[in-house]
């Protein structure tokens, strides 16, 4: 009787990481793939701004297919102390890691008016 606990709790486990490593795929794809956007559009960061209110922003303006990603892909690359107050183009189809380098002046087309 515990063989057969044990066993079916084993396979459980091995489900779950499963699960959660196909789920971390689909988050990678999401994160490093092409993005919605189908054509340039410029983007307004504010002094101050946080990664979850420019994450809103990008999804309002339909270059992210899933603001939560943007933001656990930033915080995962630590970028989100890197962001940047300015204007900036988002080019069309940006990926979302590239979204965000985009609101850094040294990787991105910094707008000066």
């Amino acid at each position: 009787m515990w063989r057969s606990a044990a066993s079916n709790a084993l396979t459980f486990l091995i489900l779950v990481f499963l699960l959660i490593g196909a789920l971390a795929l689909w988050g990678q794809a999401q994160y490093y793939g092409a993005g919605p956007l189908s054509e340039a559009k410029c983007l307004l960061v504010d002094r101050g701004q946080t990664m979850r209110k420019l994450s809103q922003q990008l999804d309002e303006m339909g270059a992210l297919s899933q603001p939560a990603i943007f933001r656990i892909g930033s915080e995962y690359e630590n970028k989100t102390a890197q962001l940047k107050a300015g204007s900036f183009l988002i080019p069309q189809g940006s990926s979302m890691r590239r979204d965000h380098r985009y609101c850094n002046p040294w990787w991105g087309k910094y707008l000066r008016y």
